[in-house]
């Protein structure tokens, strides 16, 4: 199974999981693609979320006790003549699923991407919020989320109080290292079948609106220049998997032998057109970038979205078992790139 996520915080999360082998070319789900029957209903994946997630009629509620773990729901996309829902229910303690379902209305309009089988991710909107999108086949269906006020309960410290030891801010993985990254960054993910060493992601500073200085500084940006971050670190993308742009690799261990692939990444003008430039100092301020260390670059495509208002965000969309779209907005402005995963 393929998954998509978004986190905000360690406790406000979403993750769409999904199985790239549901074929829109398959016999059993035509009447579900071509609105040929009276209805028709899928099982896509499996759903989680953070508590106070809210979209459409589910609401996860928080747990009493408090509890900050994602709750899990299996996925089905439904379809009554015009209209499109995802619903959602949750399994019991002994696994059987439950008889309540909760629906996520779906907008549709014609797909973006070609996807002959199914592809699912959540992609930002805003620090706190986002949509759930699948494409299959001629179909892009999208349905909106948010957290209600107030966050995700606090973590519990494990040991009663509230000192964290140095070996865990040292570990990336751990909990308190996490939520400082998580308390000034988004991440957006793909974690591929192989959950141990298959997962991409890309974090991006928060609250780089569209009020932003730097946002109206990129239609004058210069050719051959960056898009610059006044107040923000510039993304990093943290692979595990080798990534294949075009023509162009981007490999791991950049950094050191045995790790991930750790860069920053860079928008760059190029005439009239658009360039992402990987450079092997991930962790530089959004005014720093230094061409010496520049590993890649390749061209990106374009487009802008009149009157959009998004903040700077990151999407990492899959598309196929072993490939994906990087998808960077701001506003109006959208730059997109594929990738394959080799072997």
């Amino acid at each position: 199974m393929v998954r998509s996520s978004f986190s905000m915080t360690v406790t406000q999360s979403v993750t769409v999981g999904f199985s790239p082998a549901l074929g829109a070319d398959d016999p059993a789900h035509r009447d579900l693609l071509m609105g040929s029957g009276p209805g028709a209903r899928v099982r896509v994946g499996e759903f989680q979320a953070s508590p106070r997630f809210r979209s459409g009629g589910l609401a996860v509620d928080l747990p009493d006790p408090p509890d900050p773990r994602p709750q899990s729901f299996e996925l089905w996309l439904a379809r009554y003549g015009s209209s499109w829902a995802l619903e959602a229910s949750k399994a019991s303690e002994d696994e059987t699923p439950s008889n309540v379902v909760w629906g996520i209305p779906l907008t549709r309009t014609d797909a973006d991407m070609t996807s002959r089988t199914l592809s699912a991710a959540v992609v930002p909107t805003a620090d706190t919020a986002g949509e759930l999108t699948l494409w299959w086949g001629d179909h892009r269906l999208t349905g909106a989320f948010d957290f209600a006020e107030g966050g995700g309960p606090a973590l519990p410290s494990g040991d009663g109080g509230n000192t964290v030891n140095q070996q865990e801010f040292d570990d990336d993985t751990s909990v308190a290292s996490r939520a400082i990254t998580l308390g000034e960054r988004n991440e957006a993910a793909i974690v591929l079948p192989d959950a141990v060493s298959s997962r991409i992601a890309v974090l991006y500073w928060k609250d780089q609106s569209v009020e932003h200085p730097d946002f109206a500084a990129i239609s004058s940006v210069a050719d051959g220049a960056v898009v610059r971050l006044t107040e923000a670190a510039v993304l990093r993308l943290r692979t595990m998997l080798p990534l294949q742009f075009g023509d162009v690799a981007v490999d791991t261990q950049n950094l050191a032998p045995g790790f991930p692939g750790s860069y920053g990444l860079w928008l760059k003008r190029a005439g009239a057109g658009w360039r992402l430039v990987f450079n092997n100092e991930p962790d530089s301020w959004g005014t720093q970038h230094d061409p010496d260390f520049d590993a890649a670059e390749i061209d990106v495509e374009y487009s802008q979205d009149e009157g959009s208002t998004r903040p700077l965000g990151v999407a990492l969309v899959p598309t196929g078992a072993r490939s994906g779209r990087l998808v960077i907005h701001w506003g109006a402005h959208e730059w997109s790139t594929d990738f394959t995963i080799p072997g």
